[in-house]
């Protein structure tokens, strides 16, 4: 019993943290989205708090640079992200997140003129657990390692992604842009409810099982 009280407990708890972490994280992404767009400075002392804003910037695609991050679906269909790196006019050059391409698609843009895109600010992401490795010598990436793409493209980059939600100079459809996810369901605060009434109702079952016996051992002593 004292077993499944502290397990059920725990439970409760880690629902409670991640009540938390996820209460923080929508309220950041909507302080984020709320702000009004601005070009993008040339430095940035704390990323953190720019994140999910909206930035314009103009500068030029290094597409040699460039990664597609697999396996990413849309809408149950099969495709990968660009990640091509981007040298603004002024300052560090950064990593843009193009868009959502479908696996079948070889052929998309790759402008070499100097653009202008309307983009968010997002933070590079930590890998899961289950993330493979990646591998860049084979063209093989999973997620976006800041420390392995600036190593292999012997680059010195911004420690932030920027995701495109706007290229004034794209005609075609792919890569899809507006990839930076914004919206997460909140489900911890029931969760947390639910284990907690668990470890309760234990207790209860628990107590009410031990006054139920009193009589019977009263009766088997006499």
């Amino acid at each position: 019993m004292l077993t499944c009280l502290t397990l059920l407990l725990m439970l409760g708890n880690w629902q409670h943290k991640r009540l938390g972490w996820k209460t923080d994280l929508l309220s950041r992404i909507e302080t984020g989205m709320a702000a009004a767009l601005t070009a993008l400075p040339a430095n940035i002392d704390n990323p953190a708090a720019w994140e999910y804003r909206s930035v314009s910037v103009t500068g030029r695609f290094i597409h040699d640079k460039s990664m597609i991050l697999h396996p990413r679906t849309y809408h149950d269909r099969p495709g990968g992200h660009v990640v091509t790196l981007f040298q603004p006019t002024e300052g560090l050059p950064v990593f843009v997140n193009r868009g959502w391409l479908p696996r079948e698609q070889k052929d998309f843009p790759r402008p070499a003129e100097e653009i202008t895109l309307t983009a968010q600010i997002g933070m590079p992401p930590v890998a899961k657990y289950f993330a493979p490795p990646n591998s860049p010598e084979k063209g093989d990436w999973y997620w976006f390692e800041k420390a392995a793409a600036d190593k292999y493209f012997d680059t010195v980059t911004r420690d932030y992604l920027l995701y495109v939600t706007e290229d004034q100079t794209q005609q075609e459809k792919y890569p899809l842009p507006g990839q930076l996810r914004t919206e997460y369901p909140n489900d911890h605060f029931s969760y947390m409810l639910f284990w907690l009434g668990m470890a309760f109702a234990l207790i209860v079952v628990y107590i009410l099982s031990h006054l139920s016996h009193e009589p019977r051992k009263e009766q088997d002593e006499t």
